[in-house]
């Protein structure tokens, strides 16, 4: 056996056949990410004190698909839903039965700071395990709570803090498995069967990574069948979670896959390559400022050449498939869909990591000037808890509109008698969240989950409810917002009794 490779306390021992065995400490990226998480925990202090944990409409929305799959009509595994991934709703389940976690978020709210922690925790562990520093763990995770608009979101029921946590955990047990032939597929593919069923940019990362991997273990072992074996055994989690969404989307709504008819195609880079690609830069130095951008691309570079240089180093190219999930926002704008800036979030999220590596790859004498530099060009753009922050702002879009509706809420409240009220979730699900404040249940609503029954009351409305709620504007109106206006034989069994931020509420005759 060759001698071991001693890098900061990290210790890697090669094995008879170059196989890499690594004594790795936790204690630090325990302690970095417990400080991270402690952070996330005192900007939800801050955030709910200015009501802003429950301000973005995807928030409040996730916590209503949540409930509905037990708190329904037609309660069940089919109300799990086919357009958004199931994990976050899986694993809120049953914490929002409880009116005072559904109301407020707090049990999502508790997940995303826990994912903060975790987020660092990978972090700080890849980076240990890579380069032997203690401080690019630390850096990694500086950067990640003192972004204003990452740090936002983990103070939210949103579910990109579960997307970071789950994409920085799945490179580093990636990683980890790549470097020890001797480790179970599963360490690595459980955590990447989780990210598949999160978000779809966990999809584009997966995409990304198992051609890394595979590049990685057929260039590490001479035995080609042993190693696509060794593939093919992680290959499974992915295939299996990816397989798995669909056929559950093909039993609820019909379709293999939903890709169409939750957004009007309203984006002025739609069907341009050159403008998307400047969105998303402009997305990225809006969330973070070109400081801070410019390290992590610099920081991605590093990473592939290290990787490169060094048969040792190879498994890191996995770390280089975060950079993937652009491809999400890539597709979706190209597309049409209204530009989101929360969507090139996990990308400054994966710079911080790539800062990391610029640190912790750097010689020491370079690490204090690399420092130095970085904090005369990054702080000045750190804004701690400032609420103009583009994050924030974007989340704060509907809150006009949230207040408009208060005079619906009331006179449905004043006229309500009991029987179910015809509302599409699809519309108004972060609606139907602020109704829950008010005592309405998601049982006393038919909705696009409730199947045959709201097949017949979308065929005729009249005879299946007595109040109609009609989302009037946004995205040029809900489906009832057209049959009222396409059908005056439907229109005329309504009396339209209230309306405001954009929400009508009708009244059989």
């Amino acid at each position: 056996m060759r001698r071991p490779l001693e890098c900061g306390r990290v210790i890697i021992a090669d094995g008879p056949r170059g196989d890499a065995r690594a004594v790795e400490p936790l204690r630090w990226p325990v302690l970095v990410g417990m400080g991270a998480a402690l952070a996330a925990l005192g900007a939800v202090i801050v955030y709910a004190s200015h009501g802003l944990t429950l301000s973005h409409y995807d928030g409040r929305a996730h916590l209503v698909v949540a409930r509905r799959i037990i708190d329904s009509l037609t309660p069940g595994w089919h109300q799990i839903g086919a357009v958004w991934l199931p994990l976050p709703h899986l694993i809120n389940l049953v914490p929002v039965q409880w009116d005072w976690a559904y109301r407020t978020g707090a049990s999502a709210i508790a997940l995303s700071v826990l994912c903060m922690g975790v987020s660092a925790f990978a972090s700080a562990r890849l980076l240990l395990r890579a380069t032997g520093s203690y401080l690019a763990g630390a850096v990694a995770a500086i950067l990640l709570v003192t972004n204003v608009n990452v740090l936002y979101l983990h103070a939210t029921p949103m579910t990109e803090p579960l997307l970071y946590a789950l994409a920085f955990l799945s490179v580093e047990r990636l990683d980890a498995w790549l470097r020890d032939p001797h480790r179970s597929a599963s360490i690595a593919g459980i955590p990447i069967f989780l990210l598949c069923r999160t978000r779809y940019e966990g999809w584009m990362l997966t995409a990304a990574a198992m051609p890394l991997a595979l590049f990685v273990l057929l260039g590490r072992h001479a035995a080609r069948a042993w190693s696509i074996r060794r593939f093919v055994a992680l290959a499974i989690w992915p295939a299996a979670a990816v397989l798995g969404f669909l056929c559950l989307s093909k039993a609820t709504v019909g379709e293999w896959f939903v890709s169409s008819g939750f957004f009007v195609p309203d984006n002025p880079a739609r069907g341009s390559a050159t403008l998307v690609l400047a969105q998303l830069r402009d997305g990225i130095e809006r969330l973070s400022s070109p400081a801070y951008a410019a390290f992590g691309a610099f920081g991605f570079v590093v990473v592939a050449m290290r990787a490169l240089s060094s048969a040792r180093r190879r498994s890191l190219l996995v770390a280089l498939s975060l950079a993937a999930m652009a491809a999400l926002p890539f597709l979706a704008f190209h597309a049409g869909h209204p530009f989101r800036i929360r969507y090139m979030t996990p990308l400054v999220a994966s710079a911080a990591l790539y800062a990391g590596f610029v640190v912790g790859f750097a010689p020491s004498l370079a690490r204090v000037a690399i420092l130095v530099v970085g904090a005369v060009l990054i702080v000045p753009d750190v804004h701690p808890y400032d609420h103009t922050a583009p994050m924030i702002v974007e989340a704060r879009r509907e809150e006009r509109h949230q207040r408009a509706r208060a005079e619906v809420t009331d006179a449905l409240e004043a006229r309500w008698d009991g029987t179910p009220i015809l509302m599409s979730m699809g519309s108004l699900a972060h609606y139907m969240h602020d109704l829950g404040r008010r005592g309405f249940d998601i049982r006393d609503f038919i909705h696009e989950g409730n199947g045959e029954i709201w097949d017949a009351a979308v065929a005729d409305p009249a005879a299946h409810a007595t109040f109609l709620i009609v989302e009037e504007h946004a995205e040029g109106g809900d489906f009832f917002a057209h049959l009222l206006r396409d059908r005056p034989d439907i229109a005329g069994k309504f009396d339209r009794i209230a309306s405001g931020g954009n929400v009508a509420l009708y009244r059989r005759k």
